[in-house]
């Protein structure tokens, strides 16, 4: 596993990986919004707050991690559920640490 900066290519892949880690939560219903919507506020996010990385398993994409560096604020980690339960979300965690060592 590498944990990087996403590239933009990659921004649909990471916006799926980010509505199924959520919907895995059970926290809402998968209708509460469209992949599209998400695509929208997904782009508009990185593009004004989010500094975005990726968990990035043998070339495809199994977690985001999206943080809010001026605020010093973790703002977003999901997985899929494919690779859940497998380290990777304590992987992202401790990269959001080592990015931010005066803490969140």
């Amino acid at each position: 596993m590498i944990i990087r900066r996403a590239d933009p290519s990659e921004y649909d892949e990471v916006t799926s990986v980010w509505m199924a880690g959520w919907q895995s939560t059970g926290l809402g219903h998968a209708e509460d919004s469209s992949f599209e919507e998400l695509q929208i506020k997904f782009r508009q996010q990185v593009a004004t707050v989010w500094d975005l990385y990726v968990a990035d398993v043998d070339g495809r994409i199994a977690g985001l991690l999206a943080l809010q560096l001026a605020q010093s604020q973790l703002d977003q980690l999901f997985l899929h559920p494919d690779f859940q339960g497998q380290g990777i979300g304590l992987a992202l965690l401790n990269h959001a640490k080592d990015i931010l060592p005066h803490g969140m």
